[in-house]
């Protein structure tokens, strides 16, 4: 294992230190251009500094767009406010009551809400209402752009890199899934947890949410293969809608004889060890790599049971079978072949990007 810098302090320490580092990159910014409440953009760096790219950059857009909305109405209300205590404090309360009830919609109006109440209060005695409101944002930016600054260049913390680890553990995980549902199936149709899939789906679905966030916010500082990552984050919900049936073929139904031999049970063992070993790739690090053997022995393994079903029913071996044993079997068959083929599309849409 390789031994880094990062590896050998916590992750904690390091966002602590990069903190740090902004604050103090921030504090030097505002002094060398002689800006005068410099405590803004130290204030600033600190709230904008998160523990992930992604959440710094989305952290430092609201701080940044509702500074210039709050600095905007701001700047609005002093230029027609009259003088007076009473006007300033029936200006306060409608910036800060406003921008406030916004803040349902996003967390931006939060900071216009704050920004608003400093520069009515800061450009209350000031005649440059302009200014006080255009020192604000500029303040607020610096701090802003230190943190992003330090969290992209020293010890970045990418959501990719996670999602990448988290797909990776599961489609691990998806194929032990899998091995498990074809073992009982060809186990004269063992029974197994209903709920075992439970804490994979619920992993899964986290996916979305990171993959979005990846797209939207990091993908503006790091290039990444969206198509690759979008590819693996979709087959793997095919997946699981593929194991599902799978599962439920193998409680759902009754079987009062205690279940039944799988005469494809050679087909279909060598079938779901292609799967999962598809499975692994596409988790894995390199889903791009080309893989002809991968694709050539998947494919062909579909082809030779489909053929070896299709002979087996012109022979009337499933005729033995009761109606719910025939259920049993098509369902699970069908969810073990709509894997593969899903697997083998998303294979073809990594090698050739296509839409």
């Amino acid at each position: 294992m390789r031994v880094t810098l990062s590896s050998l302090v916590p992750s904690q320490v390091r966002h602590g230190l990069k903190t740090g580092f902004a604050v103090v990159l921030a504090y030097i910014v505002t002094h060398i251009l002689g800006l005068e409440m410099w405590q803004w953009a130290v204030v600033s760096a600190v709230v904008a500094m998160q523990l992930t790219v992604a959440d710094a950059i989305q952290s430092g857009v609201h701080r940044i767009t509702g500074t210039i909305i709050g600095a905007a109405l701001g700047m609005g209300i002093l230029t027609v406010l009259p003088g007076g205590d009473i006007w300033m404090g029936a200006a306060l309360w409608i910036g800060s009551a406003l921008c406030a009830s916004l803040s349902q919609y996003s967390p931006r109006y939060t900071m216009a809400a704050l920004t608003v109440v400093v520069v009515l209060l800061a450009g209350a005695d000031n005649a440059d209402k302009f200014g006080v409101g255009v020192g604000r944002m500029l303040e607020i930016a610096i701090g802003v752009g230190s943190a992003l600054f330090v969290s992209v260049v020293l010890w970045p913390v990418r959501l990719v890199d996670g999602l990448r680890r988290d797909l990776a553990a599961q489609y691990v995980q998806c194929s032990i899934n899998l091995n498990e549902l074809v073992t009982a199936f060809l186990d004269r149709q063992r029974a197994m947890d209903f709920h075992m899939l439970e804490p994979f789906v619920e992993q899964a679905w986290h996916n979305h949410e990171t993959f979005l966030r990846v797209r939207k916010h990091e993908s503006l500082v790091f290039a990444y293969d969206h198509e690759v990552l979008k590819v693996q984050t979709r087959t793997l919900d095919r997946a699981i809608s593929h194991l599902k049936p799978m599962l439920e073929a193998l409680n759902d139904y009754e079987n009062p004889t205690g279940g039944f031999d799988v005469i494809m049970a050679p087909e279909l063992r060598r079938l779901a060890d292609a799967i999962m070993a598809t499975l692994r790739h596409l988790g894995g690090s390199t889903p791009a790599a080309p893989v002809p053997d991968l694709v050539r022995t998947l494919t062909e393994l579909v082809d030779i049971t489909e053929k070896r079903l299709d002979t087996l029913r012109k022979e009337g071996a499933t005729n033995r079978l009761t109606l719910h044993q025939m259920l049993q079997f098509y369902t699970f068959f069908h969810s073990l072949r709509g894997l593969a083929t899903d697997l083998l599309f998303a294979l073809d849409k990594i090698q050739n990007r296509r839409k």
